[in-house]
């Protein structure tokens, strides 16, 4: 399990560089011209790794954490289901276009993001890591090994590295508006933290 610890923590690693400001401006300086398709280039290739990785996992035995009853699996697929409405309805709220990278390739890079705080961010500021949450500790209950145990851990440390990282971006965008989203709002599971 080793090796599979080593993929997701250099899986999560590069996609964090990746997304990191001093990368892109390399990237930005070096080929201006086809900078625009950076984000398109990142989202698919940290899906196929991402991808690559998850299937690697399932190829593995599973060394069982615990034997959990049979209706655990059920419970846990519930939870998972759960987690993917909310991703959905969370998602909504946003741009696809200019998540996926199109607006950029597409060459309208004069968008201004807008402060989300309405639909699900009302009662949480990051509600896609929140229902990410949600599934991988589905993930987690309707298989209970030790390769879905290191996906979840490592992944949910990703996540909050992850917000925080996101959050420190926001304050500098938005300033005192984000300051007083923060002090209203919780970061990552609602009504807790």
């Amino acid at each position: 399990m080793i090796g599979l610890t080593a993929l997701w923590l250099a899986y999560y690693f590069l996609h964090s560089l990746l997304a990191s400001y001093p990368v892109k401006g390399f990237f930005k300086d070096l080929k201006p011209r086809w900078f625009k398709f950076y984000s398109t280039v990142y989202n698919f290739q940290s899906l196929v790794l991402f991808m690559l990785i998850f299937w690697y996992q399932k190829q593995l035995p599973a060394e069982w954490i615990f034997i959990a009853p049979a209706w655990m699996e059920t419970v846990g697929w519930t939870i998972v289901f759960v987690g993917i409405v909310l991703g959905y309805v969370a998602f909504r709220n946003y741009s696809f276009a200019e998540f996926s990278g199109y607006l950029q390739a597409r060459g309208d890079g004069n968008f201004q993001e807008t402060m989300q705080i309405t639909g699900l961010n009302k009662f949480v500021r990051h509600p896609i890591y929140f229902a990410s949450i949600i599934i991988l500790i589905g993930w987690l209950l309707q298989a209970p090994s030790e390769k879905n145990g290191i996906f979840f851990s490592i992944s949910l440390i990703y996540l909050f590295v992850g917000a925080w990282l996101e959050e420190k971006r926001l304050v500098n965008e938005f300033g005192n508006q984000y300051l007083k989203y923060q002090k209203e709002v919780k970061m990552m599971i609602p009504f807790i933290f």
